[in-house]
């Protein structure tokens, strides 16, 4: 079955693409956790590994055993994050203090204070890209090169990160606050 899907995705086939990440997602994200890493890092790296599928398709092996590369593939992507992670840590210093969000203070000071401690337990990930989207005014795509993740894990980053604040913030003060972005 894994074969057959393999020789579709070759073919550009996102059907088949969709049924192989349902099939292997769990057990890559568990193959990710040993080897101790974040649940946000590994959900990016399985996306982009999936994204990268179709996006180099013609380029893809004939013959292959699909588990092992999608491992072998888990686990270098993994290493590779790990030390982009930590090459921008140390260009930058702190990589916590780049995200810092200086909101309009048109919005009452509980409200500012409440969105800012929110904004500033967000992952680091989730932050920049919450910076580059509303600070600097850039699309999915733009942010995508800049963090060097698809697209599609962008959108996903920002997505977790509404959700995060969304569920400890009420609608009215997000909106407020994420309207007030320069």
């Amino acid at each position: 079955m894994e074969q057959e899907l393999w020789q579709q995705i070759r073919n550009k086939d996102k059907e088949a693409l969709k049924l192989l990440f349902d099939q292997q997602y769990n057990t890559l994200l568990s193959y990710g956790r040993r080897l101790n890493f974040s649940e946000g890092e590994i959900e990016d790296v399985i996306q982009d590994l999936f994204i990268s599928l179709i996006d180099r398709h013609k380029a893809l092996p004939k013959e292959v055993n699909v588990q092992a590369y999608l491992f072998s593939a888990v686990r270098f992507s993994l290493f590779n994050y790990r030390k982009k992670a930590k090459r921008f840590s140390s260009i930058s210093g702190q990589e916590e203090e780049i995200f810092l969000f200086d909101l309009d203070d048109s919005t009452s000071d509980s409200s500012m204070k409440q969105v800012k401690d929110k904004l500033t337990q967000l992952p680091t990930r989730q932050k920049e890209a919450i910076f580059l989207k509303y600070y600097q005014n850039m699309s999915i795509n733009e942010i995508g090169e800049i963090m060097n993740i698809a697209p599609q894990s962008v959108s996903n980053l920002l997505h977790k990160a509404y959700v995060l604040l969304r569920n400890d913030l009420s609608k009215q003060i997000i909106l407020q606050c994420i309207t007030t972005f320069k």
